[in-house]
């Protein structure tokens, strides 16, 4: 019996996930990496899609967050409803996930064991995050 998906779905997925083992994911890293990118593409198709509104529902949508903005501060505060740049949108996010992805990667392959996350630990004595030596590398919003 075929899978319940659509036609492009395999075929999609055999060059997404073969493009990153070859950049180096395994296992766990393989497959958070996999669906961590699928889901940027196509949560952002579907935003996109789902949310465009006309000058008028944007600038009543503005006012109403300014008019609750004890309830929304950070959304009235930075023009939420003024952002309408899906494609700029798109591509930043996506350079800060392969960003973090290319981090995951280190000197060797991410298999999403111990070594899955850069982030900083937290110091359990002082509750203050605790630095950790991370070595520098080359972004691609650097490398630009």
């Amino acid at each position: 019996m075929p899978p319940t998906i659509g036609p492009n779905f395999l075929p999609w997925m055999e060059i997404l996930q073969s493009t990153l083992t070859r950049a180096g994911f395994a296992g766990a890293g393989l497959s958070a990496a996999t669906w961590a990118l699928y889901h940027h593409v196509m949560g952002s198709a579907s935003s996109e899609t789902a949310l465009r509104i006309s000058d008028e529902e944007r600038r009543l949508g503005q006012q109403a967050l300014q008019a609750d903005r004890e309830r929304y501060p950070t959304l009235a505060a930075n023009g939420y409803l003024h952002e309408d740049d899906w494609t700029g949108s798109f591509t930043t996010g996506l350079a800060y996930l392969l960003d973090g992805l290319e981090a995951q990667l280190g000197d060797g392959p991410a298999t999403g064991g111990a070594r899955h996350t850069r982030r900083k630990a937290d110091d359990r004595s002082t509750g203050q995050p605790e630095e950790t030596e991370q070595p520098e590398r080359k972004t691609s919003a650097t490398r630009a």
